[in-house]
């Protein structure tokens, strides 16, 4: 199954054309996918109570940080590791393709999607 999605990924586009997007906020997510019983499932978390998204739904991601990231891959496995306390060496972004998630005009913000893996099953809990 992950052969055909990354085959399947690998016909979209290296990066979406958004025009004027350098002028825009930069976050990015990661699509964690988790293999459990030889099944691929995707892996959402629940905002922490207090935060700005409090309570929401969704994938692990943040803000691209020039200073601590060389591109958007970086800042997908540097916020997973963070919010879901995962080690990096068990986050694995597949190849390096971008996905216009959400381009947000009001607040000139786009958020940008990486697929990746979390080997879950080679950490020991």
């Amino acid at each position: 199954m992950k052969k055909e999605l990354i085959k399947l990924l690998d016909k979209l586009p290296a990066e979406s054309g958004i025009l004027g997007s350098r002028n825009y906020f930069k976050s990015v997510i990661l699509i964690p996918f988790v293999k459990i019983e030889n099944l691929y499932h995707i892996l959402f978390e629940k905002r922490a109570n207090g935060i700005r998204q409090d309570g929401e739904i969704s994938c692990p991601g943040g803000g691209f940080d020039a200073v601590h990231d060389k591109n958007y891959q970086e800042t997908a496995i540097r916020e997973t590791c963070e919010e879901l306390g995962v080690p990096e060496k068990y986050s694995r972004p597949w190849g390096n393709k971008l996905y216009s998630v959400y381009v947000y005009r009001v607040k000139d913000e786009i958020i940008w999607g990486i697929t990746g893996q979390i080997l879950f099953e080679l950490m020991q809990v």
